[in-house]
């Protein structure tokens, strides 16, 4: 996370390359270290697809998505990846089965030092960084969540949009 901060800090250069869809997810599937109760399913619209990104940070932000999950579903749930194209954009939604977010947390989410775990358990830089992240890529990034159980089944969806032919 200090290295993300830092580069997000000092407006680091994108170093982007294009990588096929798969190939990516396969390498944040190598980046994070999940317990045996959480199941995590990617679908593709389009697996060969070939994305423009820096795909190291591009990795940091699923990482930073996937352990948040892991952390408010207490180890135990399902997270999904999907990823979709339209005319001018490549989509990926993520989405846990968590407690979800309040509307209160979900304002405040992309502040740095803004967290929800207990002391000691987090900086509250991780989705500052990934926020960073995103916007550098001149993508968009759009939280859903219900955190009430007696509206629906609660869960956390983060949608982000980066551009399909980026400058």
């Amino acid at each position: 996370i200090l290295a993300g901060l830092l580069n997000f800090a000092r407006k680091n250069e994108l170093n982007k390359s294009k990588i096929r869809l798969t190939s990516f997810f396969e390498n944040v599937k190598r980046s994070v270290i999940l317990p045996k109760a959480v199941r995590l399913y990617i679908t593709h619209e389009d697996p060969q697809f070939e994305v423009e990104l820096d795909e190291s940070q591009m990795i940091q932000v699923f990482v930073n998505f996937i352990n948040n999950a892991v952390d408010a579903m207490k180890s135990d749930g399902e997270i999904r990846i999907s990823t979709g194209i339209d005319k001018q954009a490549v989509i990926f939604i993520l989405e846990d089965t968590g407690p979800g977010i309040t509307e209160e947390n979900q304002k405040r989410l992309f502040e740095p030092f803004f967290s929800t775990k207990q002391m000691g358990k987090g900086t509250g830089l991780g989705l500052a960084v990934v926020y960073g992240i995103i916007k550098m890529h001149r993508g968009k990034i759009l939280v859903e969540s219900n955190a009430d159980p007696s509206k629906s089944k609660t869960f956390a969806r983060f949608i982000v949009t980066l551009p399909k032919n980026p400058e």
